[in-house]
């Protein structure tokens, strides 16, 4: 069977017909892919895959993608906020208690070494402030990386390799036969200075990249098995 995404690029407009078999016989018809469609549960993954592979499609639905990922960059940026002013907080406290007892314990110590390491650590996790502002540039360049991927240089791109006579999955690139595009790359997508988004992005732009990247495949997943059924 055909990589399903390759079988969605069929519903993009075109002059050639690709879907018919030997003999003009039809094998999946584009109705059967748009209906096979309907299998993915709504969510980000099924608007993500939409996206990649289907642009004429996802132009009917973009305020969908656009909420969907506001809504998984913001409450993860709120929720680092949160955690950072919590750990504020228990520091102070930590340091108030210490300096109300007369003499200070061991364990009081310890208190406060531990409140200061989770709040550097919280602080170290923030994301930056000016992050709603470029929610759309992030989504465009999540999308084109994954709708343009790039072979891993371990595996050629199978996500499997050989090891002595076992076949396993390439730890370079998870199994997935893709790598990621450079720092440089995503900076300059970004409008970023390449060291800057190093220091300042990175960190947010690959957790966004892996959750997005995830849920395509798992539509991907989805999408095959509707497929094998409409095949069968």
């Amino acid at each position: 069977m055909a990589d399903v995404r390759e079988m969605l690029g069929r519903l993009n407009q075109q002059t050639v017909k690709f879907d018919t078999g030997r003999g003009g016989v039809p094998e999946l018809t584009n109705q059967d892919i748009a209906a096979a469609l309907a299998f993915i549960p709504a969510g980000l993954g099924r608007e993500v895959f939409i996206s990649c592979h289907w642009p004429d499609g996802a132009a009917l639905s973009r305020r969908r993608i656009d909420a969907l990922f506001n809504h998984l960059a913001l409450t993860e940026w709120r929720k680092r906020i949160n955690r950072a002013i919590d750990a504020k907080v228990n520091y102070g406290l930590a340091v108030a208690i210490r300096q109300w007892q007369r003499a200070e314990t061991a364990e009081q110590r310890a208190e406060v070494y531990r409140a200061q390491v989770a709040l550097d650590k919280a602080r170290e996790d923030q994301w930056p402030e000016s992050l709603p502002e470029i929610l759309p540039s992030l989504l465009r360049t999540i999308v084109e990386e994954i709708s343009c991927p790039r072979n891993c240089g371990a595996c050629k791109g199978r996500g499997t390799i050989l090891a002595g006579e076992l076949v396993r999955s390439c730890a370079e690139c998870d199994g997935t036969g893709h790598t990621k595009n450079s720092d440089g790359w995503r900076a300059k997508k970004l409008g970023k200075d390449p060291s800057n988004f190093r220091r300042d992005w990175k960190p947010c732009y690959q957790w966004l990249f892996d959750r997005v990247r995830d849920a395509e495949a798992e539509a991907a997943r989805q999408m095959t098995g509707a497929i094998s059924r409409e095949a069968a």
